[in-house]
């Protein structure tokens, strides 16, 4: 996309916030980077149903995050990890691993997620992996949801527990390599307190549409959109590339 001040002609600022909008979807900011995010305590305020990241993760580390992705998913360990995405609409038959991550909501010494609060799948992927979704987790956790520590289900005060649940949230994580479902533009009406984390790290990303579908906007690797329930996107349309070059992304939330 490029920086936003060179692509759009009007840029806006909130709550010392940089964004604009995009042109033809205007319920859908753009920032520059994750601390963006805060926009999200006001979108409806804004008005907005999504917020699009223009560098959620630099392009090294997304590569990075992509390739030891992919190599682990075709493991002996991955292979049995890794689940297949069938569906009557799927020509690549992408494959997905569903794993958790536990969140902290940072206090004043900055604390948010940390690489043993990752399943061994994760922690098998390479120090890359657990470091892009360690930012990418405490920017949906603690930047746009805004979490506290008064915030946390107080889950359990057992004084040997090891860990201060009160203190963590469990987030899901969703790995998906090549897939192209659901490909039909959709929402999560029925999913009305939820907010989504789409982040693509190779090949391209989500696709995200008007309310008439009459315009759309995909995102390119590297990028990311924070979505509620209302906004409608798509899966991006299969390409033949991916066989050799393996689209990846993510779904946090």
């Amino acid at each position: 996309m490029g920086s936003i001040k060179n692509l759009f002609s009007k840029v806006k600022e909130h709550n010392g916030i940089t964004f604009t909008r995009l042109p033809n979807i205007r319920n859908v900011a753009v920032v520059e980077n994750l601390d963006g995010l805060a926009l999200w305590a006001d979108r409806k305020k804004l008005d907005i149903n999504g917020i699009i990241v223009e560098n959620a993760v630099d392009e090294e580390r997304a590569e990075l995050m992509a390739k030891h992705i992919v190599e682990y998913a075709h493991s002996d360990k991955g292979t049995a990890s890794f689940k297949t995405i069938e569906s009557e609409d799927s020509f690549s038959k992408g494959i997905y691993l569903q794993e958790k991550v536990l969140v902290a909501a940072f206090d004043n010494t900055g604390s948010g997620a940390s690489r043993d609060m990752f399943s061994k799948n994760i922690q098998r992927m390479g120090e890359d992996v657990q470091g892009g979704l360690i930012e990418l987790s405490n920017a949906f956790l603690n930047v746009a949801k805004a979490k506290s520590f008064v915030d946390m289900a107080k889950a359990y005060r057992g004084k040997d527990s090891g860990i201060d649940t009160e203190r963590y949230e469990t987030l899901g994580a969703s790995i998906r390599v090549n897939s192209d479902y659901p490909k039909e533009p959709h929402n999560h009406m029925d999913q009305i307190d939820t907010d989504t984390l789409i982040v693509a790290l190779s090949q391209g990303g989500t696709t995200i549409y008007s309310d008439t579908l009459e315009h759309s906007h995909q995102l390119e690797a590297g990028q990311a959109i924070l979505m509620d329930h209302a906004l409608l996107h798509s899966a991006a349309e299969y390409d033949e590339s991916w066989e050799e070059d393996p689209r990846v992304n993510l779904i946090i939330g």
